[in-house]
């Protein structure tokens, strides 16, 4: 996607080149796909409920709904650190998987807008990203 800046892009395409050398696995788990706090309800017997998974995938990376979910609820960075460790180590360890999973997300939106607007997708991945990096430094 042209719209997207160059270090995304690159990013991307390292992504892709360990994961057709192998020394990535891509570990696929459910997505939501469109995870913030207005897809989140609180239920009168104070549980939480999620809505709006029509952009849901049972074979989908699960660092781009961790990240929107922390940019809506305003997480803090370190919180997330530790959040996206969690997750590193849930998806078997490697310490390319969180930035696996989350392109790996961008890219499979890229493919399936809808009707999604191209400059705005475009906006939000580069958000996503950004907060993910500023999360890991």
């Amino acid at each position: 996607m042209a719209a997207l800046p160059d270090g995304l892009r690159r990013a991307a395409e390292e992504q892709a080149r360990l994961l057709n050398a192998g020394e990535v696995r891509a570990h696929h788990v459910p997505m939501h796909g469109d995870l913030w706090k207005g897809n989140i309800l609180r239920q009168h017997d104070g549980s939480l409920a999620l809505i709006d998974w029509a952009g849901s995938e049972v074979q989908g990376y699960a660092m781009y709904g961790l990240i929107r979910a922390a940019i809506s609820l305003g997480v803090s960075r370190r919180r997330l650190a530790v959040e996206i460790e969690w997750h590193r180590q849930a998806l078997g360890g490697s310490r390319h998987l969180p930035e696996l999973h989350l392109l790996g997300a961008l890219g499979h939106y890229a493919r399936h807008l809808g009707e999604f607007p191209p400059d705005r997708f475009a906006t939000s991945a580069q958000e996503c990203y950004a907060v993910f990096l500023s999360a890991q430094a």
